[in-house]
């Protein structure tokens, strides 16, 4: 058993609780999440003081946090506690009946603080170097802006989902939403780096419920079913589309939205309104959800600085994502970083027979590199296997609807290849499924010259003439026998010819 590590974030809508593992390897696995919605700053916006019935939710619920983290064994504690404790007039005295109740000790961190995890918990995971990041709670509103990787400015405003919908209690129901854009718009010119941003064009990311609520939204609406939340990405438009449909209903009529909590819904539309506003200052057409924020940025800074196995800021996301899902899974990654090797080798000398970019390329080489990352669930039909763990295995660095690409390139470069397009999964055309088959090959060939896993093949070459790709092996050593391999290749020659319209030779 590795070392374990517990994080608490007391918000001011929800508590939060990860549990993570770290190994003597220096992987490290989340163990246990989990989320309560407390609302702690419910009535909080007209006295500054956090009322009894929030009290008791949260001390209730930090119980059977503290029940969790005795289960799991968990030596270190991080808790951490927000806007509405370090805003109101009695919140060190919550704090010291939360510690008489459940022994649990919080740290209120401040403004700056809370905008550095959050900004932590996203840069680490999603692959941008520039973008505004919006982290709209239950009682504020963390506006950071980031260039080339680096926080530049940032400012937190003292208006989230639950305290916005006391003061503008018309938001529950169908209402005109002028008051509150107005309101936050006053709010948003007092921040003068702000217009400095009018004329960038970058991305907002967004952070919080209210701001994931429109991914799930959108996709519900989309029946995107497979797609991950982290990483999702909208237009601006598709931002207001959403954040009018919920203006026009009811608090009750929200219940039945798919992708809306019914927890959320008399809150959602003061929730969402910060990020619509914030899109009417700036000049951004693309929204990033994050599914990591604060929680995870506290993860991170504990695994460099406390755990000393990782840099507090990853150089490569993507990279650091794959080694560890290597790790955790027992992948062989020197035959991996083979076949990866040959795949993309194959990929860079057929250029001139597609079309493929360079994303294109990455999906392959992720592809190839996890492709057995199914044998950690069972060796029989493990592509299967891997499609499934690559859809849903923290990759980060990589979109969803790229990630279900990479899961399709992984299975079909063993299972059977069909057009199977499924309902939920629309977003991909029959030219890019067509694609994918074609990638699917390059791993296809990749892991037929790795067949006995022995590292027998040094190289492959290329050479492309008017009707025919020649597929010559260059050994490691000379004695060794090729004549598996071959037989291998061979049996790609008719799907590469169907979809290349080249026949495939390989040289003996």
């Amino acid at each position: 058993m590795g070392k374990r590590l517990s994080v608490i974030d007391l918000g001011s809508n929800s508590i939060r609780l990860g549990i993570i593992e770290v190994n003597e390897d220096k992987s490290f696995r989340i163990l246990e999440e989990k989320k309560e919605q407390v609302r702690l700053s419910e009535g909080f916006y007209k006295s500054n003081f956090i009322q009894e019935r929030p009290i008791r939710r949260a001390i209730q619920t930090l119980k059977t946090f503290k029940k969790i983290i005795e289960f799991y064994d968990t030596k270190k504690v991080i808790a951490v506690a927000t806007a509405c404790i370090r805003n109101s007039k009695n919140g060190k005295d919550v704090l010291d009946l939360i510690f008489k109740e459940t022994l649990i000790t919080f740290k209120t961190i401040s403004e700056k603080e809370e905008s550095y995890y959050g900004y932590l918990g996203a840069l680490n995971t999603i692959n941008l170097r520039d973008f505004i990041l919006a982290d709209t709670g239950g009682a504020s509103t963390e506006i950071t802006l980031v260039r080339d990787r680096k926080i530049v400015n940032f400012v937190s405003i003292p208006y989230g989902s639950v305290n916005l919908t006391d003061m503008f209690s018309e938001t529950k129901e169908i209402c005109d939403t002028k008051n509150i854009e107005n309101f936050l718009k006053k709010e948003l010119q007092n921040i003068p780096w702000l217009k400095d941003v009018k004329v960038s064009g970058m991305p907002i990311v967004g952070i919080g419920g209210s701001n994931r609520t429109f991914a799930k939204i959108h996709r519900a609406l989309h029946k995107w079913f497979s797609l991950k939340l982290h990483h999702y990405e909208l237009t601006k438009n598709e931002v207001f589309q959403i954040y009018s449909y919920i203006a026009n209903l009811s608090s009750k009529n929200r219940k039945n939205i798919d992708g809306l909590s019914k927890q959320r819904s008399d809150i959602i539309l003061a929730g969402m309104a910060p990020l619509k506003v914030l899109f009417d200052t700036i000049n951004s057409d693309k929204f990033v959800v994050s599914g990591n924020g604060l929680k995870e940025g506290l993860i991170f800074d504990s695994l460099s600085n406390d755990f000393k196995i990782y840099p507090l800021i990853y150089e490569n996301i993507l990279d650091n994502s794959l080694l560890n899902i290597a790790n955790l899974y027992f992948l062989d990654k020197n035959h991996a970083n083979r076949v990866t090797h040959h795949s993309l080798s194959i990929f860079d000398q057929t250029k001139p027979r597609h079309n493929f970019d360079e994303n294109d390329r990455k999906l392959l080489e992720i592809a190839s590199f996890l492709h057995d990352i199914g044998k950690y669930v069972d060796p029989y039909n493990h592509a299967k296997h891997s499609a499934y763990l690559i859809q849903n295995l923290p990759i980060y660095g990589v979109n969803p609807k790229d990630l279900i690409r990479c899961s399709y390139i992984s299975l079909f470069h063993e299972n059977k290849i069909k057009f199977q397009q499924l309902p939920n999964e629309s977003f991909i055309s029959e030219k890019q499924f067509k694609d994918i088959i074609k990638l699917s090959i390059f791993l296809r060939l990749a892991e037929q010259i790795e067949t006995c896993e022995c590292a027998a093949i040094k190289s492959v070459t290329i050479n492309i003439r008017n009707n025919e790709v020649l597929l010559k092996l260059r050994k490691n050593y000379e004695e060794y026998d090729t004549e598996t391999e071959i037989i291998e290749l061979s049996k790609s020659s008719k799907v590469f010819k169907k979809f290349f319209k080249k026949t495939l030779t390989i040289a003996r």
